[in-house]
């Protein structure tokens, strides 16, 4: 399957720029908890966010997909590892969530699938990391209309600031990069982002 782009470094360095940004937002991560400049939920879509923006990199930094599978399985393991073990990847957070273990093996299966279109390798990073974290922020700050859900309580602002900025992920990616009209990107954001937001 051919590659969205040549990879812009040697193997080596890819492979140390992305432990290092991973190793960065860790550091980061500790230092706002430690400091208590944020919320241990701020902190924790934080590293959400931080994980799908080096996640967003790989297509060029790796020239197929083997690096990223190896990377992903290796990540995926020590998660699980300090998950058994009640191990927490940043102190003063909770141990290892099952979505945050499956990321990474998520990701690989997206590189594999999306690697020659990078908008449709994008986008579901971008739900992740901008609209997962966009909803949180709301619902816990601005929430005021709680529903229940079988995954617990969410608030209807926090859905709809989700499908907003869901809306926006889709719709700038199709407009600036694909063929796609207007007015098609217009109804392919907001049908993705409504069911987006349902899931």
């Amino acid at each position: 399957m051919p590659d969205p782009t040549p990879a812009l470094l040697p193997l080596p360095a890819s492979l140390a720029l992305v432990a290092a940004l991973l190793a960065l937002a860790r550091a980061a991560a500790r230092a706002a908890l430690r400091h208590r400049v944020a919320s241990r939920n701020a902190v924790r879509r934080g590293v959400q966010a931080a994980a799908s923006a080096v996640a967003l990199t790989l297509p060029w930094l790796f020239d197929g997909p083997a690096p990223v599978v190896v990377l992903s399985v290796l990540l995926t393991s020590a998660l699980v590892l300090a998950r058994r073990r009640q191990v927490v990847a940043v102190p003063g957070l909770d141990t290892p969530s099952t979505g945050s273990v499956a990321f990474p093996l998520s990701v690989a299966a997206l590189y594999v699938l999306t690697a020659d279109q990078p908008v449709l390798y994008a986008i579901p990073l971008l739900l992740v990391g901008l609209a997962g974290p966009a909803a949180s922020f709301a619902g816990t700050r601005r929430g005021r209309t709680p529903f229940a859900t079988v995954d617990g309580t969410k608030s209807r602002e926090g859905s709809l600031a989700f499908a907003a900025v869901a809306f926006v992920c889709v719709h700038v990616p199709l407009l600036l990069f694909t063929p796609v009209g207007r007015g098609e990107s217009l109804v392919i954001a907001a049908i993705v982002a409504v069911l987006a937001t349902a899931l």
